[in-house]
C-alpha cells in the first residue's frame, strides 16, 4: 500500500502508513519488517526531493537487513543509493552499489526480476554513452519497454527514453513510449502524477511547450518536475526565446539543487549562458533534437462577427496563443475531449490551458466563459 501511494503521488498518506507498519513491526520486534519499511521510507524520500535524509535511511535499512541476511531487502536498498549517488554525480560510487546489488541478487534464489533494478542498471550503465549507444543498451532491456509500471513508479522514465530516441532517430519507439503513457493516464484518470508523465514525454516528442509546462507544474515528484523545467527551457532556446528559456533553465537548477542533484545542477549551468542568445542553440547533455516527422494540424474555427462588430482581440490580449485557441473553440461549446482531438492535445492540457483562462479573464466557468465572448461580439 505504501508503495502504491508513492507511485501516485500521495507522499504524506504513504508516510503515515509506513509510520503505522514501522511501529508495529518494533513491536512485534520483526526487525526484517523494520528494514523493509526503511528501504520503503527511503524510496519516499526519494521522491519527495529529500535526498541526504534518504541516503541516511537506506544506509540503515541496509545495514540492518545485512544482519537478518535479507538479500532481496539489501538489493534494494543499494539499487536506490545507485541512484541517489548518480544524482550527485558520482558515477564510480553508483557502479559500486549496482555490482553490490547484483551480487546480493544472484547470492539469493528467491529474488525475482525487478523493474527499478533493470532501469537502475540502464541508468548507470548508460551515463557514459552517446544516445545512438544508449538506446542500444536499452534494447536487451526489452522488458522495460513492455511493462508500463517504469513509467508509473519513475515519473520521469518515459521522457528519458523519449528524448533518447529522438536523437538517435528512433522515432517508432519514442511514438510508442508516448503512447503507453497516455494509455496509462487514461486508465488512470484520478491520479495527476501519470498526466504530467505523458505530458511531458509528448512535450519532447513533439517539441509541446504547453505540455512541458503543464509537466513542470503537475508533476509531484521534485526531480521530474525540475527535468520538465529543464525540456522546456532547452526548447525554448532551440526558439530563441533567450528570456524564457533562461528563467525555466534557472528554475529547473534550483529545483536539481533543491534536491541535491549536483550532476544535474552542473549540467543546466553549462546550458545558461548558451540559452541567452539568439541563434536558437543550446548547450549541455540534453542538446537540441531532431525534430519529429510533422503531423498536419487542424485549424480550429473561429467565431465569426457580423460586419461592424468589435473584434475580441483586446480580450485576448493576455492569452497565450495556445490558451486562444481552447478559450474560442470552448466559448462556441466544446468539451475538453472535443477541443483535445480537434487540437491534438491531452485532456488534461486542455484543462491545464482552461484554468489558465479563467484565472487571466476573471470568469469561473465555461458558461460565464461564453456569455463574456457573446458581449464582446455584440
Amino acid at each position: 500500500m505504501a508503495m502504491k501511494l508513492i507511485h501516485i503521488g500521495e507522499l504524506t498518506e504513504s508516510g503515515a502508513v509506513l509510520a503505522r507498519i514501522r511501529q508495529e513491526a518494533q513491536r512485534l520486534g520483526n526487525r526484517k519488517a523494520i528494514a523493509d519499511s526503511m528501504i520503503t521510507q527511503g524510496r519516499l524520500l526519494i521522491a519527495a526531493g529529500r535526498t541526504a535524509e534518504a541516503e541516511a535511511e537506506l544506509v540503515s535499512g541496509v545495514s540492518l537487513a545485512e544482519r537478518m541476511s535479507a538479500n532481496n531487502t539489501v538489493t534494494q536498498g543499494v539499487s536506490l543509493l545507485a541512484v541517489t549517488s548518480l544524482w550527485r554525480g558520482q558515477v564510480n560510487e553508483a557502479v559500486d552499489h549496482l555490482w553490490r546489488a547484483r551480487m546480493e541478487n544472484v547470492s539469493d534464489q528467491a529474488a525475482f526480476p525487478s523493474i527499478r533494478r533493470a532501469w537502475t542498471d540502464f541508468l548507470v550503465a548508460s551515463t557514459q554513452l552517446d544516445p545512438r549507444n544508449a538506446i542500444d543498451l536499452l534494447a536487451r532491456h526489452a522488458d522495460l519497454l513492455t511493462k508500463p509500471l517504469l513509467f508509473v513508479g519513475d515519473n520521469g522514465a518515459a521522457a528519458r527514453i523519449v528524448r533518447l530516441a529522438r536523437v538517435s532517430g528512433e522515432f517508432s519507439l519514442a511514438a510508442t513510449v508516448v503512447r503507453t503513457t497516455e494509455w496509462l493516464t487514461a486508465q488512470n484518470a484520478a491520479r495527476p502524477a501519470l498526466a504530467a508523465t505523458a505530458e511531458q514525454a509528448r512535450g519532447v516528442l513533439h517539441d509541446d511547450a504547453d505540455a512541458l509546462e503543464y509537466a513542470a507544474r503537475e508533476h509531484r515528484c521534485p526531480w521530474a518536475s525540475a527535468s520538465a523545467s529543464e525540456d522546456l527551457g532547452l526548447l525554448l532556446s532551440r526558439r530563441g526565446q533567450g528570456g524564457p528559456a533562461q528563467r525555466h533553465l534557472r528554475t529547473a537548477m534550483e529545483r536539481y539543487a533543491d534536491i541535491g542533484a549536483e550532476a544535474e545542477v552542473a549540467r543546466v549551468r553549462v546550458s545558461l549562458p548558451a540559452s541567452g542568445s539568439t541563434d536558437g542553440g543550446a548547450a549541455g547533455h540534453r542538446s537540441p533534437t531532431p525534430t519529429a516527422p510533422a503531423v498536419e494540424q487542424p485549424v480550429p474555427p473561429t467565431p465569426t462577427t457580423e460586419p461592424g462588430a468589435t473584434a475580441p482581440e483586446p480580450l485576448m490580449a493576455t492569452l497565450t496563443e495556445a490558451e486562444q485557441r481552447v478559450a474560442l473553440l470552448v466559448a462556441e461549446g466544446m468539451t475538453n475531449q472535443q477541443v483535445a482531438r480537434l487540437i491534438s492535445r491531452s485532456p488534461h492540457t486542455v484543462n491545464y490551458h482552461l484554468r489558465q483562462i479563467f484565472r487571466k479573464l476573471d470568469v469561473s466557468s465555461r458558461v460565464e466563459l461564453a456569455r463574456h465572448f457573446r458581449d464582446r461580439l455584440t
